[in-house]
């Protein structure tokens, strides 16, 4: 297991300067995840803005000061809301899942060329099915990481 991983009882963790080499990887790739950090926000705004367009149609319909036009109007953006919280949902999930794929992608490129450069007296001390087993495992548990 590389230096930046530590296993344990409470399962791996990673170090500071792993978490530096993640984001070196992140960085690549920032501004399909800014825009999925920012689907994000937008999906907690809807999230947030849902309950306050419910109260006021409750205290229209408590009031007796409800009319078919103002419930229209707050059922429209209700609809709006969650027509935008699905966008966003969708745009979060599609840029963090391709961030996640592109870094498993360099990550792999990165480890078939490193292994490309080894002595086969390596691989006959180290049985490739655990080093393919390693790397498999390894590379999806970043990719999961950051796609989230």
């Amino acid at each position: 297991m590389p230096p930046h991983f530590h296993g344990g009882s409470q399962g791996d963790r990673i170090t500071k300067a792993g978490m530096k080499i993640l984001w070196g990887y992140v960085w690549q790739y920032r501004y399909r995840f800014l825009i999925g950090v920012l689907g994000l926000a937008c999906i907690d705004l809807a999230v947030l803005l849902m309950p306050h367009f419910i109260a006021l149609a409750f205290d229209a319909l408590s009031d007796g000061t409800a009319t078919r036009e103002l419930l229209r109007k707050l059922c429209l953006t209700m609809i709006a809301i969650m027509t935008c919280g699905i966008f966003f949902r969708f745009l979060w999930r599609y840029c963090f899942s391709g961030v996640g794929l592109k870094i498993n992608r360099d990550l792999r490129q990165k480890i078939f060329d490193h292994l490309q450069t080894m002595p086969p007296e390596y691989f006959d001390k180290h049985r490739v099915g655990d080093l393919t087993a390693h790397m498999t495992n390894d590379v999806q548990a970043v990719e999961h990481s950051v796609a989230f």
